[in-house]
């Protein structure tokens, strides 16, 4: 016979922002970002100059102004081009944010993970849809960027540290799901398709009753 078990008040499901709920930035946004900051080469230059330092500059470990200091030409408006820089990844996927709005309304908590420079936080946290987390974690905060396993367990601890088992994961790198399902998390590798990620959240949710067997959480097709 099948046990059947109550399931918790509640679920959590812990979300990365940029490349699920947030769209990446379009090469528009490239291109003025690198007029702003008097780039004086390519755009594909400024972005591959713009990765090589950005992860200490998510750690919190620089400011936006020792961030951009090194990449901007003469005559460049520092904080002006910090503030073009955070505002491009603020944009929302209307779809992506109403799977998560779904979500919460099946009983899910909402734990946002995100690797973003103060600048991009400070915006996040503005932001009038913010509310629907429970928690917004972010790596200028915790010292560390995903896919150091700190940053899952301080998503974790901000749960209240239910069992990782319970916890869906969901991002768009595979670097970063890939150490989530190391530490025993369900993962959703997000790569565009909103309807799947509502699917999933969906049976994450699960129902009032639920038979007891490990959820089969799936990425989205390639």
């Amino acid at each position: 016979m099948t046990t059947l078990t109550r399931r918790p008040n509640h679920r959590w499901a812990v979300v990365d922002f940029n490349g699920v709920l947030g769209r990446h930035p379009t090469h528009e946004h490239w291109s003025a970002l690198a007029k702003a900051s008097v780039w004086g080469g390519s755009t594909g230059e400024l972005q591959q100059a713009f990765w090589a330092q950005r992860a200490v500059y998510d750690a919190g470990k620089i400011t936006e102004r020792e961030f951009w200091r090194p990449l901007a030409g003469p005559g460049a408006a520092l904080d002006q081009v910090a503030d073009q820089d955070a505002a491009m990844w603020l944009e929302i996927d209307p779809q992506v944010l109403d799977a998560l709005n779904n979500a919460v309304d099946d009983g899910i908590r909402l734990v946002m993970l995100s690797n973003a420079p103060r600048p991009v936080a400070d915006l996040i946290t503005a932001a009038p849809w913010s509310g629907l987390f429970a928690h917004l974690l972010y790596s200028c905060d915790l010292g560390l960027n995903k896919p150091a396993r700190g940053a899952y367990w301080a998503a974790l601890a901000a749960a209240g540290n239910p069992d990782p088992a319970d916890v869906l994961f969901v991002d768009d790198r595979i670097d970063n799901i890939a150490s989530a399902r190391q530490m025993g998390l369900l993962t959703h590798h997000y790569q565009g398709h909103p309807e799947n990620l509502a699917a999933n959240l969906h049976l994450h949710a699960g129902r009032n009753l639920q038979r007891h067997h490990r959820l089969n959480i799936v990425s989205d097709p390639t």
